[in-house]
C-alpha cells in the first residue's frame, strides 16, 4: 500500500475538521496546532486495518506533521499490542504544513487476526513525541 501525504490548496478554518471535499472522518482531536480526526478501515486483501487521518493546520505558521511518531495498539479481550506501519520504502517522515492547509495519510498496519479496537496515541502527530492523546476507535 502506498503511503500518501496530500496537502491541499484550499484555506482551513481552526477547529472546521473540514476541507473542500467535505468533513474530516473519524474521531476529531486537537493537538498544538493541529485539528486532526482518526478514522479506521481495512485492506482490500484482509492484510490488516488501515488508520485514516484528515488534519488541518490551524495555526498561522507552518508546523511539524510526524507519522513517524504515532503509536497504534490492537486491543482484544482487554490485552493490547503495538502495531507496526507498513512502510517498506521509509516513505513515512516528518514534514511541514504549511499555515492553514490540509492534509490526508492512510498507512497500513499489517496485522491478522481479530481485535476488538485500535487505539492511536495522536499526540505526536503536532511533533511532540511527549504528548499523549488517545484515541480509541472500535474495530
Amino acid at each position: 500500500m502506498l503511503v500518501v501525504l496530500v496537502a491541499a490548496c484550499n484555506y482551513y478554518a481552526p477547529g472546521a475538521f473540514a476541507d473542500d471535499e467535505g468533513a474530516f472522518a473519524g474521531a476529531r482531536a486537537t493537538v498544538g496546532c493541529i485539528d486532526v480526526a482518526v478514522s479506521l478501515s481495512y485492506d482490500r486483501h484482509g492484510v490488516g486495518p488501515v488508520v485514516g487521518f484528515d488534519f488541518g493546520n490551524r495555526c498561522s505558521h507552518e508546523v511539524l506533521v510526524d507519522f513517524t511518531s504515532v503509536r497504534v495498539f490492537a486491543e482484544r479481550l482487554g490485552v493490547r499490542w503495538q502495531l507496526q506501519p507498513y512502510d517498506p520504502q521509509s516513505e513515512i517522515e516528518p514534514t511541514y504544513l504549511d499555515r492553514a492547509q490540509v492534509g490526508h495519510e492512510k498507512i497500513l498496519y499489517p496485522e491478522r487476526g481479530a481485535f476488538d479496537r485500535v487505539c492511536v496515541d495522536l499526540g505526536a502527530v503536532g511533533g511532540d513525541a511527549a504528548a499523549k492523546r488517545w484515541v480509541c476507535i472500535a474495530a
